[in-house]
């Protein structure tokens, strides 16, 4: 099951992640991609507008100047400044100008004529304009040829402009006499900023219209919102707005993302321009939602695509995982049963492919490890019988070697304890080093069982002595000893073989060793060869200490047995001459089984 659950895994993470990974980068790339030309489809909008209220801005223009030349209107203000009766005067020129001017027009809002004082003399507003002109600045001063004012709204929520124009006498332009000023109620303005209009640009024609979700509006110099296509913005001043706090502070069109007057996220752009000194600011905006609401179907396309190409991969995982796991868990039943023993399992692949075909060499295996085994049942059964007649060699070995023994003991005042004794010390004195890493491998198992099963051996030569020295009860003259000391030479020819034979055969090899020379002396002054140090074999040198400390401490015709504390002093006195220091050193180690050993086997 968890082999399967990983392939799962590997497959969403090889297949579902990067798919993740590129459609959400292509959700990223794509709003950015929209965001830019949402902005730029705005700001190529703001630029229509533009163009269409500078258009409509120059169409009054012409039509104020059209106004400042109406002659009559110049020759009844002379009148009206040089005659006394001014009333009956200023009743024709108002009548003139409802009659003749403002049912021109039907966004104009009224006609006012101001004397060169700006004395207000006739008006066809129902309002006292005279007031309400200089409390919102719209008079004319200086000697500017026309002005235009701030936009603004009016009391009944109105955009109004007022378009001043000089007035000059009939037959004397240069000399001014008053003004008229034109009040327009900026309806055209609205009619081109909710598309309701259409004006010709040269050869061009612009639409106007808006896509529903798109606000633009215009703000006059001081920030206030004059007109709107869509929202409805509150009328008082929003500088606080980025796009027109940026345009009044920094005089800077902007184009972007920002938050509208309800916090809410759009997109944008702002113009900036100038008409006769008066500055307006001119911005479409879209809210977020609107401009991305064709990715954002598009991201819930894909998202459902998602899931069901998940779905098919999921199923595909499945199925692709069953075609590994199934084969491998019947590769791995097939397993189990071999590891019990059945070699007779026959795999049921119903499947083709690599795993599954990774049953034909485990079947093939199967029938080797069949023949293996039949080839290993009968190794295994001539190795028992190889080790069984091993076994009768050794037990052959041991009782030959016993026989010796024997025959030595019969010839030698010597007991048979001290062969026993001798065999007991080597033993002790072999574990003892065998604790020594430089003695390790020379003293393991096999060597130290040879070294102690050889060393009943050490005097077999002395079958070879006449029973006149062997058996004398006294001290031995020098050509006694001479001939005394040939025993090693006698007991190594006895045992000396072939030299193959002696290389391979462990149990030889230490019995000559001991036998040859367990009299050497590590000073190099013993006998039969003067071998010194560790020239001398190491068997040999265990042999050395085990037979003296024996000879030591047992009775014999010419003395009595010394105490454990005076053999344990010679040997000591004799490490480094006689005797190899590291034996010595582990015989004081292993002391006092030498004492249990010499009690326990004493010859009493």
């Amino acid at each position: 099951m968890k082999i399967k659950i990983e392939i799962l895994l590997l497959v969403l993470l090889v297949l579902v992640i990067p798919m993740s990974i590129i459609n959400i980068f292509t959700y990223y790339f794509g709003k950015e991609l929209i965001k830019k030309q949402a902005i730029a489809q705005l700001t190529l909008f703001v630029d229509s507008k533009e163009a269409e209220i500078l258009l409509y801005f120059n169409s009054l223009k012409t039509r104020a100047i059209d106004f400042s030349s109406d002659g009559y209107i110049r020759k009844t203000l002379t009148s009206i400044t040089q005659n006394d009766d001014k009333e009956e005067l200023k009743q024709k020129l108002k009548h003139h100008l409802l009659i003749n001017k403002k049912s021109l027009d039907i966004n104009l809002n009224g006609v006012s004529i101001f004397d060169i004082q700006n004395k207000l003399i006739v008006t066809t507003c129902k309002k006292n304009i005279d007031n309400y002109s200089k409390q919102k600045n719209r008079s004319v001063t200086g000697n500017e040829r026309i002005f235009f004012s701030d936009l603004y709204k009016g009391k009944s929520g109105i955009v109004d402009m007022d378009i001043a124009v000089p007035l000059t006498k009939v037959n004397k332009p240069l000399q001014r006499i008053g003004t008229i000023v034109i009040h327009y109620k900026m309806q055209g303005i609205i009619d081109i900023l909710t598309g309701t209009t259409a004006l010709k640009l040269g050869a061009q024609t612009q639409s106007g219209k808006l896509d529903k979700s798109v606000n633009i509006y215009l703000t006059n110099s001081d920030g206030i919102i004059i007109s709107n296509s869509i929202k409805k913005l509150p009328s008082n001043q929003i500088t606080s707005l980025y796009p027109v706090k940026i345009g009044i502070s920094t005089n800077r069109e902007v184009s972007g993302s920002w938050k509208d007057y309800n916090g809410v996220g759009v997109v944008g752009a702002s113009m900036i321009f100038k008409y006769n000194s008066i500055k307006w600011i001119l911005v479409a905006e879209q809210s977020q939602d609107e401009a991305y609401r064709y990715l954002n179907y598009w991201w819930r396309y894909i998202l459902l695509m998602g899931l069901i190409t998940l779905a098919i991969i999921l199923l595909i995982g499945i199925l692709l995982s069953n075609s590994i796991v199934i084969p491998i868990k019947k590769l791995k039943k097939g397993i189990e049963f071999v590891t019990t023993g059945n070699l007779n399992y026959k795999f049921d692949m119903k499947s083709s492919n690599e795993i599954a075909q990774l049953s034909i060499p485990f079947e093939e295996m199967l029938k080797k490890l069949q023949q293996t085994t039949a080839s290993r049942d009968a190794l295994n059964k001539e190795i028992k019988r190889r080790i069984a007649a091993e076994l009768d060699t050794q037990v052959i070995r041991d009782i030959t070697v016993e026989r010796l023994a024997n025959i030595i003991e019969h010839r030698d005042n010597d007991s048979g304890f001290h062969i026993r004794r001798t065999k007991y010390y080597i033993k002790n004195l072999g574990i003892e080093l065998s604790k020594n890493n430089k003695y390790h491998l020379l003293l393991d198992r096999k060597n130290l069982t040879s070294i102690i099963k050889a060393a009943p051996l050490h005097d077999i030569g002395k079958v070879g002595i006449p029973d006149s020295i062997l058996l004398k009860p006294g001290e031995l003259t020098s050509k006694e000893f001479s001939i005394m000391k040939k025993h090693t030479e006698i007991g190594r020819d006895i045992l000396k073989t072939k030299k193959y034979q002696v290389e391979k055969n462990s149990f030889i090899r230490h019995a000559l060793d001991i036998v040859y020379c367990h009299h050497e002396k590590w000073d190099g002054t013993g006998y039969p060869s003067g071998l010194k140090g560790e020239k001398i074999p190491f068997s040999a040198r265990l042999m050395a200490v085990a037979d003296v400390y024996d000879a030591l401490t047992s009775k014999r015709i010419y003395k009595e047995a010394f105490t454990h504390e005076k053999a344990r002093n010679i040997i000591i006195n004799e490490k480094g001459k006689h005797f190899d220091p590291v034996v010595v050193d582990a015989f004081l180690k292993v002391e006092n089984k030498f004492k249990q050993i010499s009690i326990k086997y004493s010859d009493n």
